[in-house]
């Protein structure tokens, strides 16, 4: 008879864990969900049993199941809220913090709850950060020196400016320009651990500035323009280009460029694309104030039928529908193609080195490039990239879209994480709210965090944190004990309720396993 063979150990994630619950609950056999997963029908049995206190530890994590295994919370449960609240505080503030920052201030919150120094060590650091899903970003952009009180007063000017001339989505474009070094590698690389650094090229300064313009629907995509240093590049030679290219010895946008762009391009197509449409001749042009704009009345229409109106100052991060996420899919779309024209130019004659290759790519490939990854854009990203100016028209869209399930509205992540782990609404307002009434908040101070932390959470996080590392005891170091107990029995008079203990204790099924030796033993001593 074949022997079977040995089960392999397998550790289910807590993901793992929550998928089969909920297929217990839908009916599934605990029989089929052991052979799906590769454990044991007891491991099944188990889980259902631990079924609330896994959902409630879910509940109190911040990334809810991820990819941990196991159920144990950190070593030092107060100072783990104090330094979360902390973290959230100051990114409400956006100052930048770097692990050297929060391991400090790890050190400072445990001085300060336990009067005992804290090492917080680069694998606490690590296990911070997994814990609550923390990673590095690059500061860029300008959102905190906008001025958010100047949004609403011009949402409100945005939307009688479209009632008053009884404009539709599809009448409402929107154009922006940004620089772009069509020559650059990415600065970042992945090596191996026996690099002890990564060499690079020199970095090229060849810049040209594009402008994408849409319409709020994102389903007319006009041309990009394209401002480059020379009048007319030798590479272009007699090839018809995708884009609208000028010459300007800075490659900036000028207020000449971009008049003989309105006029010249912009209301032509876009009345070519409302008499397709079926919609009366008539459009709206949102612009920010960059100094190669022209004034409103240069850019209106002698019928007043094409027309402009300009963001306040310092808005174009916050409401700039072509700044939400729309030119950085072009430009991280534009680095890949980049990159694999490289590597099939490297291909193709290995005698090339990393420096001609680079060379050799010319300003008509790179506008070749651009086009095809503004022609990649969807039109659903550029229609969300309203939202910020627009939320009535984006909701409404979203409404009819869940009705005909052909539009996905992406989850608000990191609300739902805070909700998750038990913050009421008004806590999570105080840490991420972006409104007004966060720039006159008072920040919460560390003598805050602690009082805050000490009184409201202590006790909790205590039970949660007694209850999760309770020491286990093993068969083997119970019977142990039971032995040395008896031991001192027989050398020590026991009263009437110390025997009356061990007789219950001989009564559980857990004692029953021992092996009649020592089973044989209790009976002796219990009949003294």
């Amino acid at each position: 008879m074949v022997p079977t063979p040995k089960r392999k150990h397998k550790t289910l994630t807590i993901a793992e864990k929550c998928t089969i619950l909920d297929s217990l609950k839908d009916g599934v056999s605990a029989t089929s969900l052991a052979c799906k997963y590769g454990v044991g029908k007891s491991t099944i049995t188990d889980l259902k049993k631990n079924e609330q206190k896994l959902r409630s530890f879910i509940a109190k994590t911040e990334k809810g199941p991820g990819f941990r295994k196991t159920l144990k919370l950190p070593e030092n449960p107060v100072l783990e809220e104090a330094l979360f609240t902390w973290f959230l505080e100051q990114r409400r503030r956006h100052i930048p913090l770097s692990g050297e920052v929060v391991m400090e201030k790890a050190r400072f919150f445990h001085k300060k709850l336990t009067g005992s120094d804290f090492s917080a060590s680069r694998g606490w650091l690590d296990n911070f950060k997994k814990r609550h899903g923390k990673r590095q970003l690059k500061v860029s952009g300008e959102k905190v020196s906008s001025n958010t009180e100047a949004v609403q007063p011009f949402q409100e000017k945005f939307l009688n400016e479209i009632k008053e001339k009884n404009l539709c989505p599809e009448q409402i474009y929107n154009a922006d320009e940004s620089g772009l070094f069509w020559k650059v590698l990415p600065d970042k690389t992945l090596a191996s651990s026996a690099e002890t650094s990564a060499p690079g090229s020199k970095v090229s300064k060849e810049r040209i500035t594009f402008m994408p313009c849409a319409n709020s629907t994102g389903n007319h995509k006009l041309p990009l323009l394209v401002v480059g240093k020379a009048k007319k590049p030798r590479s272009f030679g007699s090839v018809k280009l995708p884009v609208h290219y000028e010459g300007q010895r800075r490659a900036w946008v000028t207020r000449d460029i971009f008049l003989e762009w309105f006029r010249g391009h912009f209301v032509p197509e876009v009345k070519r694309h409302l008499k397709k449409m079926g919609l009366p001749q008539k459009a709206l042009l949102l612009l920010d104030n960059a100094p190669g704009h022209p004034n409103a009345e240069d850019l209106t229409t002698e019928d007043g039928n094409f027309s402009v109106l300009y963001m306040p100052p310092n808005c174009t991060p916050l409401i700039q529908p072509m700044d939400q996420n729309v030119i950085q899919n072009v430009k991280i779309n534009y680095k890949k193609k980049l990159l694999i024209q490289m590597f099939v130019q490297q291909e193709a004659d290995e005698a090339l080195t990393l420096h001609d290759v680079i060379k050799s790519v010319t300003i008509k490939d790179a506008i070749f490039s651009l086009a095809q990854c503004w022609d990649h854009v969807s039109s659903s990203l550029i229609e969300k990239s309203w939202k910020p100016l627009w939320p009535e028209k984006i909701n409404s869209t979203e409404d009819r879209s869940e009705e005909n399930d052909d539009f996905d509205v992406e989850d608000d992540l990191p609300l739902s994480i805070l909700r998750n782990r038990g913050y009421t609404e008004e806590t999570i307002s105080t840490f991420l709210s972006m409104s007004e009434e966060e720039n006159c908040t008072d920040p919460i101070t560390d003598d805050e965090i602690i009082t805050q932390i000490t009184q409201e959470n202590d006790e909790s996080l205590a039970e949660d944190y007694f209850a999760s590392n309770v020491k286990k005891i093993t068969h083997s170091q119970a019977i142990s004990s039971l032995n040395t107990c008896l031991e001192w029995a027989e050398e020590n008079d026991l009263s009437l309720s110390e025997k009356m203990m061990l007789r219950n204790l001989r009564d559980k099924d857990f004692f029953w396993s021992i092996n009649r030796t020592r089973q044989t033993k209790i009976d002796q001593f219990m009949t003294k």
